[in-house]
């Protein structure tokens, strides 16, 4: 069965061969035709093997439910990357070291760590994985409790939570996001929140989904929060997703640091609309030209698939 399954795949995505082939290359609008009958194609394979309980795509696994993870994700949430207690306990003296020199020139850490979708949604894993009861977050988290580096433990803060990631996304929703920025703001000196209540539907494309689906990926719908726009960047902005940012807003004299990768997207307008001055970097590893004079607050977000980066450093 699963032979046949595979020639059949393999035949489909053979397909629009013939018709490349005879294709004019030099004509444009003939060579988007043959590559879009190929796309389309991936697509039906894609469809296909969900049939099967499979994504269509070695990056991607398929869970119950139609969840969506990150394959790669998978072996930690099963516990086979374990760290030992040594690596545990580097990883938390690089943190420390960190927390120290800052506290130095009067300003601290606050680390969050975004965890892997396959750590917290853990009822809708695929069925061959059995979840782990400790992770390699959660004996750092614990190690730190016996210091006095602040963080945010998401996994506690969405506990009973079903659904705080996308479905077909690898980051959580904007439900969560609002969570983790209040949760945030609660570490940051006379820090003041904004209640945001009203919502909006919204239909987004997961990047997970596009990596099944290299056209017309299907779309997911998800609440977000309306979040007006009280900041400005004071340097030139394209997206959330630049290397570097800088916004201020009038909401009080704070002056934040933060260290950051795509989870921290979602967190972006919360933050930038209530924290004075926001500096925020794309990068995981602490450099000495992002130190600003006058920061009371340094926060090092960094997804718990990049874990192993706190160890690199702590060498």
């Amino acid at each position: 069965m699963k032979k046949a399954f595979v020639l059949l795949c393999l035949a489909m995505l053979l397909l629009p061969l013939p018709g490349m082939l005879r294709a004019d290359w030099r004509d444009r609008e003939q060579v988007e035709q043959s590559a879009s009958l190929r796309g389309e194609m991936t697509a039906l394979h894609a469809y296909l093997s969900r049939g099967i309980g499979m994504s269509g795509s070695d990056q991607v696994a398929l869970g119950r439910r139609g969840v969506l993870y990150l394959a790669e994700t998978l072996p930690s949430a099963a516990g086979l990357d374990r760290w030992t207690e040594e690596e545990t306990a580097q990883a938390a003296a690089y943190l420390q070291a960190l927390d120290g020199m800052l506290k130095a020139r009067g300003a601290y850490l606050v680390f969050l760590c975004a965890p892997n979708k396959a750590s917290v949604m853990t009822q809708d894993l695929p069925p061959y994985v059995r979840p782990s009861d400790e992770s390699n977050l959660d004996r750092l988290l614990a190690r730190l409790k016996e210091t006095d580096v602040r963080f945010v433990d998401v996994k506690e803060l969405l506990a009973g939570d079903e659904a705080p990631y996308l479905r077909t996304d690898t980051h959580w929703t904007d439900q969560t996001a609002c969570r983790v920025y209040r949760a945030l703001m609660d570490c940051l000196p006379a820090a003041e929140k904004t209640a945001y209540r009203e919502t909006e539907t919204v239909r987004i494309t997961g990047d997970l989904s596009e990596l099944i689906y290299p056209q017309n990926a299907p779309e997911e719908e998800t609440e977000r929060r309306i979040v007006p726009r009280t900041y400005r960047a004071v340097s030139r902005m394209r997206s959330v997703m630049d290397l570097h940012l800088e916004t201020e807003c009038r909401r009080n004299g704070l002056q934040v640091v933060m260290l950051r990768d795509s989870f921290a997207n979602a967190l972006f307008p919360y933050l930038a609309n209530n924290i004075g001055h926001v500096y925020l970097h794309r990068a995981a590893r602490w450099e000495e030209a992002y130190w600003r004079d006058g920061t009371q607050a340094v926060i090092l977000e960094i997804a718990e698939r990049n874990l192993d980066k706190l160890l690199e450093e702590g060498r």
